[in-house]
């Protein structure tokens, strides 16, 4: 299965075209499989998706505010529940 397939992001912007808030979609893919393509389930994200997510969050943080460490305000939106 490939990782981030429906991974993407959005930024909102005001009227004057400054960046007010990211959102972030993520596609948690569809089923986990085992070796003998048994269904385990709800698949989970992947490390690889993890890392994109960072990557994108820095990369959104150092764009609009110069600085990987100033959050610009951010929601996530995915459809299958993560692992508490």
């Amino acid at each position: 299965m490939q990782d981030s397939y429906g991974n993407y992001y959005k930024l909102i912007r005001d009227d004057e075209e400054k960046v007010i808030q990211a959102l972030f979609f993520m596609d948690s893919n569809m089923y986990e499989l085992d070796v003998n393509g048994k269904n385990l389930g709800y698949d989970n994200f992947t490390e690889k998706q993890v890392d994109w997510y960072e990557k994108s969050v820095k990369n959104v943080n150092m764009t609009v505010n110069g600085s990987e460490t100033e959050a610009v305000p951010s929601l996530a939106f995915f459809h299958i529940p993560m692992l508490e």
